[in-house]
């Protein structure tokens, strides 16, 4: 007759671990979820129900913007005294905007707080420039408000400096 073997069978461990690595594992990714809503409220603007309002506004004005037919050109240079930024306009003919007065903003489209206005001065015949002195190095997107008389232009860029 064979003997039963009566011993009690070995409690293992594995499915405890199994478990236990599964909880840690949700623990930690509802940390980084709290984390992550309270630091950043996802909002980028401060106004976001005011914009949305005059949004059709701004439809308009793209409307009215793309009868002018005003061409722009960005460009980035160095000279002897450094970067800077080149901006060439001209009207639907293609002559040069003249006398236009021009106010510009680069923004870090990563980090907040960065933002630098930039001061573009005519050189003449539809040419302005504008100096990069002691801007960092970066991706930036450069926001340009045009306005010539009673028409104004606006146009935004992606600058690598």
């Amino acid at each position: 007759m064979a003997q039963l073997d009566t011993t009690p069978p070995k409690k293992s461990l594995i499915p405890w671990i199994f478990v236990a690595f599964f909880g840690v594992l949700i623990v930690v990714n509802i940390v980084f979820v709290t984390l992550a809503f309270d630091s950043y409220s996802g909002l980028a603007d401060d106004d976001p129900y005011d914009r949305g309002i005059t949004y059709n506004r701004v439809l308009e004005g793209e409307e009215i913007q793309k009868a002018l037919g005003w061409s722009v050109d960005l460009q980035k240079q160095r000279d002897q005294g450094g970067d800077f930024l080149r901006l060439s306009a001209a009207d639907k003919a293609g002559a040069p905007l003249s006398r236009a007065d021009i106010s510009a903003k680069l923004y870090r489209p990563v980090i907040e707080g960065m933002d630098q206005n930039l001061v573009f001065e005519d050189k003449g015949e539809g040419v302005f420039e504008a100096r990069l002195d002691g801007v960092p190095k970066g991706n930036w997107e450069l926001r340009v408000l045009i306005e010539s008389g009673v028409h104004s232009y606006r146009f935004s860029q992606r600058v690598l400096l």
